[in-house]
C-alpha cells in the first residue's frame, strides 16, 4: 500500500518532501520499499522516509514550483487512508483535495494504491519506463538497466546486489510513499 506519485507532474524533491510528511507509523506492518523484508532480496539500508514534518516543511519551502492544491485520488475502500495522508500533508503546508474514484485515473497527481509484490524481486513490469503498468510514469535509465540486468542474471549473489541497488535508487526517486504491506492469507482445504 502506498501513495503513488505521477512523476511527470511532481518532481523528485516534491515527492520526497511529501513522503517525509506522512506519519507511516500509524499503520501496522510498515513498508519501507517495494520489496518485503521477508524476501531474500530485501535491502535493509534503504532510505526509510521516517515521518519528519519539519524536514518536509523545510523541503517544501525551498521548492520553486508546487501546486496550489494537490489532488489525492483514492478508491472508496482506501478513503480513510487518504484522509490521514491529507491531514499530514496539510500540516506540512500543502492544500489537499481527496478525490474518490472507481479506477485509476489516466492523469492522476497522487493516488492511494496497492500492488501485489511478486515473491521474486523482479519488478520490471511495475517500474521499467517502457511498461504500461508503470503507474507512476517513472523514467529512470539507471533503474531500467538494473531491472533488465536482474532479469538476465541467474547468479543469486549478483541478483542480490542488483536488486539491492534497484531498491536504493528507486527510493531515492520516491515515485511512491510506501505505507504498509497488506496482510494476505492463503486458505487451503485438506
Amino acid at each position: 500500500m502506498g501513495v503513488f506519485f505521477n512523476t511527470t507532474k511532481l518532481d523528485k524533491n516534491m515527492r520526497q518532501a511529501l513522503s517525509y510528511a506522512i506519519d507511516k507509523n500509524r499503520w501496522p506492518n510498515r513498508a519501507l520499499g517495494p520489496i518485503n523484508p521477508k524476501s531474500w532480496a530485501y535491502n535493509p539500508d534503504i532510505k526509510p522516509y521516517d515521518y519528519d514534518s519539519a524536514k518536509a516543511s523545510q523541503m517544501l519551502s525551498k521548492l520553486e514550483k508546487k501546486p496550489d492544491t494537490l489532488t489525492l485520488s483514492t478508491l472508496p475502500v482506501y478513503s480513510d487512508i487518504a484522509e490521514s495522508v491529507k491531514q499530514d500533508w496539510e500540516k506540512a503546508g500543502i492544500k489537499v483535495n481527496v478525490e474518490i474514484v472507481n479506477s485509476i485515473p489516466e492523469n492522476f497527481t497522487a493516488m492511494i494504491l496497492t500492488q501485489v509484490t511478486p515473491p521474486d524481486p523482479d519488478q520490471y513490469n511495475l517500474w521499467h519506463s517502457t511498461q504500461g503498468t508503470n503507474n507512476t510514469h517513472l523514467d529512470n535509465k539507471r533503474i531500467d538497466k538494473l531491472l533488465e540486468e536482474g532479469r538476465k542474471t541467474v547468479d543469486p549473489k549478483l541478483r542480490l546486489e542488483i536488486y539491492r541497488d534497484f531498491q536504493k535508487f528507486l527510493l531515492e526517486e520516491a515515485p511512491v510513499a510506501f505505507l504498509y504491506y497488506q496482510t494476505t492469507y492463503t486458505v487451503t482445504r485438506k
